[in-house]
């Protein structure tokens, strides 16, 4: 889940400062990679039932913090590709 709010996080920055939409397409791919997993996750932690609803609360919580972190500007991106891109790029590769 984080990984897949930090490639959203990335998106945004891309298509916000820059537009760079090839690269914003790329870690958007990644992004919708890592969601369908962790929505896969959520099943088997949570059951049908409560899945979505705690994949959009988890969803959320994870998106504050990150935007807590680079202070609402994504200018400020740098912070979390130090301390999530190593990880996540591993993580969309498999």
């Amino acid at each position: 889940m984080i990984c897949a709010v930090y490639f959203r996080m990335n998106v945004g920055a891309l298509r916000f400062a820059r537009d760079l939409s090839p690269l914003a397409d790329m870690e958007e791919e990644k992004m919708s990679r890592l969601m369908a997993r962790a929505r896969q996750d959520a099943v088997s932690e949570f059951g049908e039932q409560r899945a979505e609803s705690e994949f959009q609360r988890l969803w959320k919580a994870n998106f504050q913090d990150m935007t807590d972190t680079i202070n609402r500007n994504y200018d400020n991106i740098g912070q979390l590709k130090m301390m999530y891109d190593r990880r996540c790029e591993l993580m969309a590769d498999s």
